[in-house]
């Protein structure tokens, strides 16, 4: 045997994690019987050779490659003492036949690695000393190693690192907007336009932070399509319209812009020159209101369908909002002519077939539904729109079925392609979502045994969740990350604090007496298998403290008993709130506006009492509330009442108010009174007022009272906010982080009071934690450099982000050309001066068309 293990060398190896087994080829030009065999060392107690069939046979093999061979014997050793072989290649079966076919091909191959290496790393033989290694600490640990496979494995269709003549002609275009995107914006805008031009995809998708510049972004991928008279619709929530109007005007030279809003609106003929048209998602799915043929008549026997003629019992009605009738598939609906005569703007631009060169699907995620009317309205122009770019800071949405719809209209033949219809949703759960089927079964009379027993129903439930193979199947291949880190050279400071305030004594006693009734009933409600009071515990808990003076009563939601009572107290004002205007007074003196946040503004409504307090203390309030102004008036109406009043100190309202489309610029510091305990909400609101044309630092606090369950939520949204970077990279509602949840944050919430905290972490350690990710989230896949004065006739070196020299060409000499053609001469003492002035190189610069 010893001979043997002397006499072999192997280039390769392959690893069995099921089996713990290595197996090293040998012989790689002498294969017996056209199968190649191998040596297999591992943990058994005889030595044999194994076909690489037999081993791949088995499933879970991987392998590498050596740069240099080595002998077996070395090898075995290695694997005896615990080692564990790691090479910077794998390799699997058809691979490995293809490159041992000979030894030219072989060195061939090996010389196409990079150097290749062994690292021996012991193997913790005690069982109790093993530990489970989470995903977050996984993607911290090997995020290079990971980098590097990405890198190899992968063909984008633009890399920022290698731009070429089409990348520079297109920049080009760029540079000749009226308002210019930055550069971290410009890859954006000519990675998804090459997408769009040069390999003529039809749909992709941006996901992107909130304040990235998603309008700007989306327009000029728009404005560079090579058609010179072109359509772009615009879909986007109402209170966005105005906003997208003002910003296409800024920023797309000779574009003419209108809103739609009625079927007057719509040009049926082609394009003109650059249109725009922008339409709010709620105007486009308004259609006219229907009635639906009745199952019954009035004297309770059974209508008809009106066009084959059978029965309407229920097995022959299919679909609720839309019904059908089973058999011939009639609709089973009509217009009310009685009521609103419209036609829906998103079916008449179908049905006439409106030209669209290029739709924009604004927020998406908004248009999830599946047979909803604004689902509907979102298919609609989809199939008659050449180009389909959708925008989104929130494409994962919690829920695989919610992704489906979106992805299915825009993705349809990849769809279709792989089996699924516009109704395989539960199909698409079952592979990438998590569902709850509960089956019930029935025991047929006199039976005592479950032999026997029929299946008699089966529910289907969708909980939060999603398998990472949805991103490699239809995401990573159309979609275009991108965060706000990526322009946060164009940004000023952001900083977030905590800020923990303790209860008064009379107040933290009545809390905890409140809490310790609460606990004590839930956990007697658990045992008999009850989770009811849960979600009314927490909210309970969480809104005391605030609302001391009015008390709190928590009722069973089922019996509608009382089961615990905190009696209001009498005292003006309360320890956060005085915290509150310590800080605001603190900000008033460096000039600095703030924007308040609170959860309680209607039931538990918070806001009288705390612009009384303010107010008293010379802070001056404006309130923002729901409803008033409408959604799309709430920035203009903010920027009024500022004008009105420029002394306001401080702006109150609700985050889910603010959490989209509104830019407070005006308010520097945001204080969050209240959190809760939404993630999406929290992060959206919290970038309100650090976006692009932030000139001051932004301040984020977020105040809680110590041990109660407001610092509980904060634990846990530090926790879950810092998991989501390790593993998206961004923040979004329940994006990849929801693959590892299966409850509510409300739930989770619930348990650790229940059952205890069990890592007994402070939540300033874990808040640390998280912004020292939020900094560091990114792994950079390869050097970049700036694009933004790139043009096609000039050439200058530049530093990478990696340090290294590049040439690249812009347009400066070209510049100082055309401005010499008009040099100025003058006389100084013996000589002739010749010179050009500063106007005269604006003029070449707005001439070439140089940024």
């Amino acid at each position: 045997m010893k001979k043997f293990l002397q006499k072999y060398e192997t280039y390769f190896f392959f690893y069995n994690v099921k089996l713990d087994w290595y197996w090293f080829p040998l012989e790689y030009v002498g294969k017996r019987d056209g199968i190649v065999f191998g040596f297999v060392v591992g943990d058994f107690p005889e030595f044999g050779d194994f076909s690489l069939h037999e081993i791949f046979s088995i499933g879970g093999t991987v392998g590498g490659a050596f740069e240099k061979a080595r002998k077996l014997d070395e090898l075995v050793e290695i694997v005896e003492k615990g080692g564990i072989l790691e090479a910077d290649a794998d390799i699997y079966l058809d691979e490995f036949i293809k490159v041992t076919r000979s030894k030219a091909s072989l060195q061939e191959y090996l010389e196409t690695l990079p150097n290749s290496k062994v690292t021996f790393n012991e193997i913790e033989k005690d069982e109790e000393n093993k530990k489970e290694l989470s995903l977050k600490d996984f993607l911290n640990e090997f995020g290079d190693t990971l980098k590097e496979k990405v890198l190899k494995k992968l063909n984008p269709i633009y890399n920022p690192a290698q731009i070429g003549e089409w990348e520079k002609k297109e920049n080009h275009k760029l540079n000749k907007l009226l308002r210019k995107p930055f550069n971290a914006q410009r890859h954006a805008i000519l990675a998804l336009a090459k997408g769009f031009y040069k390999e003529n995809k039809k749909s992709l998708i941006l996901t992107a932070e909130m304040g990235t510049g998603k309008t700007i972004m989306g327009m000029s991928v728009a404005y560079l399509n090579p058609k010179k008279n072109k359509r772009t619709l615009v879909v986007c929530p109402p209170h966005l319209a105005e906003k997208w109007v003002r910003e296409i005007k800024e920023t797309i030279p000779n574009a003419k812009v209108k809103v739609l809003r009625s079927i007057s609106d719509i040009d049926k003929s082609k394009p003109q020159g650059i249109e725009y048209w922008v339409l709010k998602n709620t105007t486009a799915k308004l259609h006219y209101s229907v009635k639906y043929v009745k199952r019954l008549n009035d004297n309770d026997t059974l209508n008809k369908c009106p066009d084959c003629g059978v029965e309407l019992s229920i097995d022959n009605v299919i679909g609720n909002t839309m019904p059908k009738c089973a058999v011939c598939k009639t609709p089973l609906y009509y217009a009310d002519k009685d009521r609103f005569r419209r036609y829906g703007l998103a079916e008449y631009i179908k049905r006439k077939k409106i030209r669209i060169d290029f739709l924009i699907l604004d927020e998406v995620h908004e248009l999830k539904g599946g047979d909803t009317a604004v689902g509907q309205a979102m298919a609609n122009l989809v199939s008659v729109a050449d180009k389909t770019l959708a925008m989104t800071g929130t494409l994962m949405g919690g829920y695989a079925k919610n992704l489906f719809y979106i992805l299915f209209r825009m993705f349809t033949k990849r769809f279709i392609e792989k089996g699924y219809t516009h109704s395989s949703v539960t199909s698409f759960e079952r592979n990438y979502g998590v569902i709850e089927e509960t089956r019930v079964y029935v025991k047929d009379s006199g039976r005592s045994s479950s032999i026997g027993a029929r299946l008699k129903s089966v529910k289907v439930h969708s909980k939060p969740g999603m398998s990472p193979g949805l991103l490699p199947e239809f995401i990573l291949d159309s979609t275009y990350f991108m965060k706000l880190s990526d322009v946060s050279d164009q940004l000023p400071e952001y900083s977030e604090y905590l800020i923990g305030v303790e209860m008064d004594e009379l107040q933290y006693d009545i809390y905890k007496h409140f809490e310790n009734s609460l606990v004590d009933e839930v956990k007697r409600l658990l045992v008999v298998g009850s989770t009811r009071l849960l979600g009314a515990m927490v909210n309970s808990l969480y809104a005391l403290p605030d609302g001391a003076r009015r008390g709190e009563i928590a009722i069973d939601p089922a019996t509608k008993e009382e089961i615990a009572v905190a009696p209001p107290i009498d005292l003006y004002m309360l320890p956060k709130e005085k915290k509150l205007i310590e800080l605001i007074m603190k900000e008033k003196q460096k000039n600095r506006k703030c924007a308040i946040f609170l959860e309680h503004t209607g039931t538990r409504d918070l806001i009288p009492d705390l612009v009384e307090r303010l107010e008293n203390n010379g802070i001056k309030t404006l309130v923002l509330r729901s409803g008033s102004p409408a959604t799309d008036k709430r920035e203009a109406w903010i920027k009024r009442k500022l004008k009105e009043n420029p002394d306001t100190d401080v702006l109150i309202c609700n985050p889910n108010l603010v959490k989209t489309g509104l830019d407070l610029l005006d308010f520097p510091t945001i204080i969050f009174f209240q959190t809760g305990y939404n993630i999406y909400t929290l992060r959206q609101a919290s970038r309100r007022s650090w976006r692009i044309g932030q000139k001051q630092p932004v301040r984020v606090y977020y105040m809680y009272y110590n041990d109660t369950m407001q610092e509980r939520a904060m634990k846990l949204i530090a926790t879950k906010m810092e998991t989501s970077l390790a593993v998206e990279g961004d923040l979004s509602e329940n994006g990849l982080t929801s693959l590892s949840e299966g409850e509510s944050m409300t739930i989770q919430m619930a348990k650790a009071l229940v059952d205890g905290d069990k890592d007994n972490k402070k939540l300033e350690d874990i808040f640390s934690s998280y912004r020292e990710k939020d900094m560091t989230t990114d792994l950079e896949l390869d050097e970049t450099y700036e694009i933004v004065n790139l043009t096609e006739i000039e050439r200058k070196e530049i530093k990478t982000s990696k340090g290294k020299t590049r040439t690249i060409e812009t347009g400066i000499e070209t510049v100082i050309e055309k401005a010499w053609e008009n040099a100025k001469k003058k006389e100084v003492g013996n000589y002739t001066l010749e010179y050009v002035t500063i106007d005269d190189l604006l003029k070449a610069l707005e001439i070439e068309e140089v940024a």
